[in-house]
């Protein structure tokens, strides 16, 4: 229908008021509702967003926020039944000349709408339109016809309250322009949610799942139909298989009967042949007896020929023995005494040209070279470790690139951090401007320098804090001043970095620089004092003069460069001066070297005339020995001659016994072996004899008749055939089995088999007929379906078309370019290209919202929702939670004045909060909420804010409450 036809048909609803019994904790109490915008306000969980939940309710709507269902608003146990009164106004309009309610018969100037819920087993909502205002204590004691939700939905359809009213309400929860958050896709199931024909969408998408079921059902037929004929032929496999089965077995029988006669045949044969092996082998053991005797005798004769050498050769090897013990120590004796005269003889020569010198000087020069060695040792050692303390402070200072200050200053300043006092380290805040005064300078500081400057408000607690460590320097509170300081002062090659710090450096105000001590000294007698740099830092006073040092360089900002500086040079030095240390220390060490050698020379001197004595002695002991020597090596060669003979004759006999007992071995092993295979053959004959009688025993009468029938028995082929073959029978047998579907036998048999084909062919046929059926049934519903679908797309395109119409004119009335096209993609799917322009500007996809403002966003998101509901009646009402608590004011006032062009009736909810005072400007009327209480039952009275309250007097029975 046309927006014309629309206007003309139906007139603007006005909300007067709501009021309930019974809902969440809100007492039974009227609410006023404004004509065009009413502010909810409260802080959170006062209850501003259950509010809307009724409005909800009474309009209608299947969803609700937070989560809430119908079942949660009976929050107290004592109630039941919950009632939602919203008063309506039903006058005349006077460009009409006629009434809202009047196309439902009703003719009074307000109509009430009673919504009523009921807790029983489920919750049940009815509706009435009554005629009047409603009274609850006297109207429901009167006949009452209730509607359900879907015939009040209607009759108020019928006086211009659109279903798409009731659809948004249901979806539109957040923050409004979270709607432009939305892809195309879902922005157009957005609004087909809210304008749509409801019951014929439910009703195509039902059409849908029915035919789906159907396409299922005969998917299941056709997998059952597939499953039958699998059966089927499963079935016919398995009589084939057991006739091929029932075949091989025939076979098999036959060969199991021949196969135990052919082991009889076979072991009879073998049998024959073992008595003939026996007899051959009887007469081998005899002739092996005999040999094995003669070979005895031999072997013992050569054992008593063996004895006789072995006792000879015993006793010289005896003999020699101890004659070798005898000479051993000769040995070792004449090699000592060797030893000693090559050592008195080298000792002698070496220490009898000597010259005499005094020992006791000797000595007592020795402990002097070792004193001044000792000395020089501890001057190196305390070079090396000053070296390494340096190279470690080079190192922390390159890597942290800042000065290493004492270790007092590090814990003062670290414990001031952790109370988060803050300070000023003197020399972090003095920045040096000339390099070559800074050695000079710093010296004049000396240990100001870490002097700690704090507020004055915490000097004493700072001063507690150094007294507790025992802090060695200064604190001081701040100090601020303007440096009056002349351009020869010293204070001209500084840069205060923190005036705080410039009351404490006054003082150097009067330290003047000067080239010579002649000019320094000119000064002083003025009052003044004086720093000199060159060459070295050196202070004058009227006191005289004095050589100042820097102990290191800690002043400035980048004071560690200048440190590292000093380090390095220090490090020069340093290892400059341990070169020349480690060869003094290495000069010490030859002296004492020569000393050590001189004093051992002197001593050894004196040891000459011992010596010489022990020399001759030992001369004469070796010539004894030697002649000694010589008497035993003569006699232990001739018995060593005597061994040689008898080992001789030894090895001779030892080879004969091992001939004669390797021929006795081998004798007795042939015999061994004989009687073996004779014991072996004897117990094979005899398994053979008794497998034999067992298995003859074990045949049946007519195999054993066979078996005497000598002709039939040499027609039997060897055993190793029926094994085989039978083997072979057994395994096609056992694959017949596994074949396809396992064969049970002592389940299935030939007869079973062939009764289950035949039902299964019965089941076949009649799936074969049901899925004939089925398909029918799918035809017609497939053509239901398409029929449905084209009323559904007319429905949709239709509602897209006024869902644009509706756009564009709302947008127009309010100075706004913006339109909104549909197209179609996919099984039933929209996407939805919406495009809105402010202030005259060409309209842009609201995919590209980043170019709105927060105020714009808003607007474009409450545009396209109210013009989706204008587009199915009128817009009289809508509510709102919280839809832009973050907008500033100019952006409020965008939106406010939007609001106020649509003519239509609002309930606003916002928090409070700064953006409240904002928001008054556009508001017509507020209504103020509070919480429960813990210890009452139902929340305090709504009251009425001071926003229009000459609005709230004009209607007689509503009185404000303070």
């Amino acid at each position: 229908m046309s927006t014309a036809k629309m206007h003309k048909r139906y007139l603007p609803l006005k909300l007067k008021s709501i009021e309930t019994e019974g809902f969440s904790y809100f007492p039974r109490q009227e609410i006023l509702i404004h004509d065009v915008i009413t502010m909810l306000n409260g802080e959170n969980g006062a209850g501003k967003t259950t509010l809307l939940n009724m409005f909800r309710v009474l309009f209608g709507a299947k969803k609700f926020d937070n989560g809430h269902t119908l079942k949660t608003f009976f929050e107290r146990d004592h109630i039941h039944e919950i009632y939602i009164l919203g008063k309506f106004s039903n006058t005349i309009d006077q460009n009409c000349g006629r009434r809202p309610f009047q196309e439902i018969g009703k003719w009074n100037d307000d109509v009430t709408i009673v919504c009523r819920l009921i807790n029983d087993k489920q919750i049940s909502r009815e509706y009435i339109i009554f005629d009047g205002v409603f009274d609850l204590e006297k109207n429901l004691n009167e006949k009452i016809n209730w509607l359900d939700v879907g015939q009040y939905l209607h009759q108020m359809s019928e006086i211009g309250m659109p279903r798409s009213l009731s659809n948004a309400f249901s979806l539109s929860q957040g923050k409004t322009e979270k709607i432009l958050e939305l892809s195309e896709e879902q922005l157009a199931q957005y609004i087909l949610q809210i304008c749509g024909e409801q019951e014929r969408i439910e009703q195509f998408n039902k059409i849908k799942i029915d035919l789906k079921e159907q396409k299922e059902q005969f998917h299941k037929l056709c997998l059952q139909k597939q499953q039958e004929e699998l059966t089927l032929d499963n079935l016919l496999k398995k009589i084939t298989r057991f006739k091929e089965i029932k075949q091989h077995e025939e076979t098999k029988n036959i060969l199991s009967f021949n196969k135990p006669l052919s082991i009889l045949k076979t072991l009879n044969g073998e049998i024959n042949i073992i008595n003939s092996s026996l007899k051959q082998l009887d007469e081998s053991i005899k002739t092996l007896d005999l040999n094995l005797l003669e070979k005895q005798k031999q072997y013992d004769v050569t054992l008593i020929e063996k004895d006789n050498i072995q006792a000879q050769l015993n006793k010289i090897t005896t003999e020699i023995n101890d004659l070798q013990t005898e000479i051993t120590p000769i040995h070792i004796n004449l090699n000592e005494i060797s030893t000693q005269i090559s050592n008195i003889e080298e000792f002698i020569i070496k220490y009898e040209n000597i010259e005499e010198v005094d020992l006791q000087l000797l000595q007592t020069k020795k402990n002097k070279y070792t004193i001044q060695h000792r000395n020089q040792i501890t001057k190196v050692t305390n070079v090396l470790n000053e070296i390494e303390l340096i190279k470690s402070d080079i190192s922390k200072i390159e890597k942290n690139k800042n000065v290493i200050y004492p270790l007092a200053v590090q814990k003062l300043t670290e414990l001031l951090e952790s109370e988060e006092i803050q300070y000023l380290l003197l020399a972090e805040y003095v920045e040096m401007q000339d390099h070559e005064w800074r050695n000079a300078i710093e010296a004049l500081l000396g240990n100001e320098r870490f002097t700690i400057i704090v507020d004055p408000k915490q000097i004493v607690s700072v001063m507690k804090i150094a007294q507790q460590i025992e802090y060695p320097f200064w604190i001081s509170p701040y100090s601020s001043c303007v440096l009056n300081a002349d351009k020869q002062s010293i204070l001209t090659k500084m840069t205060v970095l923190d005036e705080r710090i410039s009351g404490y450096l006054n003082k150097y105000s009067k330290y003047k620089m000067a080239a010579t001590i002649e000019e320094a000294w000119e000064w002083s007698s003025k009052g003044d004092s004086c720093i000199l740099n060159k060459p070295y830092p050196y202070l004058v006073t009227k006191r005289g003069g004095k050589s100042i040092k820097a102990n290191r360089l800690y002043c400035g900002k980048k004071a560690y460069e200048a440190q590292l500086i000093e380090y390095y040079s220090q490090l020069n030095k340093l290892e400059t001066n341990i070169i020349d240390l480690k060869a003094e220390e290495e000069i010490l060490s030859n002296k004492l070297k020569i000393i050590d050698a001189q004093i051992n020379d002197q001593e050894n001197r004196l040891l000459l005339p011992e010596k010489q004595t022990i020399f001759f002695e030992l001369l004469t002991n070796k010539t004894k020995l030697k002649q000694k020597l010589i008497e035993y090596t003569k006699e232990l060669s001739q018995k060593k001659s005597n061994q040689h003979m008898l080992i001789i004759n030894s090895q001779n006999i030892f080879a004969e016994i091992a001939k004669l007992e390797e021929q006795l071995n081998q004798s007795k092993h042939s015999l061994k072996a004989k009687v073996s295979q004779q014991n072996d053959l004897s117990t094979k004959k005899e398994i053979k004899k008794r497998n034999f009688q067992q298995i003859y025993q074990q045949l049946s009468k007519e195999q054993q008749h066979k078996f005497r029938d000598e002709e039939y028995c040499n027609s039997l082929s060897e055993y190793e055939f029926y094994k085989t073959e039978i083997e072979k029978i057994n395994s096609l047998i056992q694959q017949l089995y596994s074949l396809g579907d396992p064969l049970d036998p002592e389940i299935e048999n030939l007869v079973v088999l062939e009764e289950k084909y035949k039902a299964h062919s019965v089941l076949l046929q009649n799936n074969l007929n049901e899925i004939e059926n089925t398909e029918n049934q799918l035809e017609k519903l497939q053509q239901k379906h398409a029929e449905a679908r084209e009323e559904f797309m007319t429905m949709v395109q239709e509602a897209f078309k006024r869902v644009k119409l509706s756009l564009e004119t709302m947008a127009k009335e309010g100075n706004i370019q913006a339109t909104i096209n549909f197209f179609p993609y996919g099984d039933e799917k929209w996407r939805a290209d919406y495009k809105i322009g402010f202030h005259g500007k060409k309209p842009i996809s609201y995919r590209s919202n980043s170019k709105l403002s927060g105020g714009q966003k808003v607007v474009a998101s409450l545009l396209l929702t109210l013009a989706t509901i204008k587009a199915d009646g009128i817009l009289s009402f809508m509510i709102l939670d919280e839809p832009f608590a973050h907008l500033d004011q100019q952006n409020m006032e965008l939106v406010g004045s939007f609001l106020k062009n649509t003519n239509s009736q609002y309930i606003i909810a916002m928090p409070y909060s700064e953006n409240l005072k904002v928001a008054y400007p556009f508001v017509d009327m507020s209504i103020q909420l509070r919480p429960k209480e813990p210890n009452e039952e139902v929340a305090p009275p709504i009251t009425y804010g001071v926003i229009n309250d000459e609005y709230i007097q004009q209607k007689s029975h509503f009185k404000p409450q303070s």
